[in-house]
């Protein structure tokens, strides 16, 4: 084989068996699946976000402890 960068020999050394192959269909419907999912938690991730830009958030200080002792304990 010939490449940019001279020639390669390649040399079988060892064959093994396709015990563990899949047909093309399946092999699409775990592409699919694993796209889906993937693009299913980006979408998901870009919709937090954007409520999370929009969102007003307002926070308070904790009132003293002192000021709001347990009334059953006195």
């Amino acid at each position: 084989m010939k490449t940019a960068y001279g020639y390669h020999l390649i040399k079988l050394t060892e064959r093994l068996d396709a015990g563990g192959m899949i047909d093309s269909m399946e092999a699409k419907k775990q592409i699919f699946d694993s796209l889906y999912v993937t693009y299913q938690n980006q979408a998901i991730t870009k919709i937090i976000e954007d409520l999370k830009s929009q969102a007003k958030v307002e926070r308070f200080p904790l009132p003293n402890q002192a000021a709001t002792a347990d009334p059953d304990t006195e």
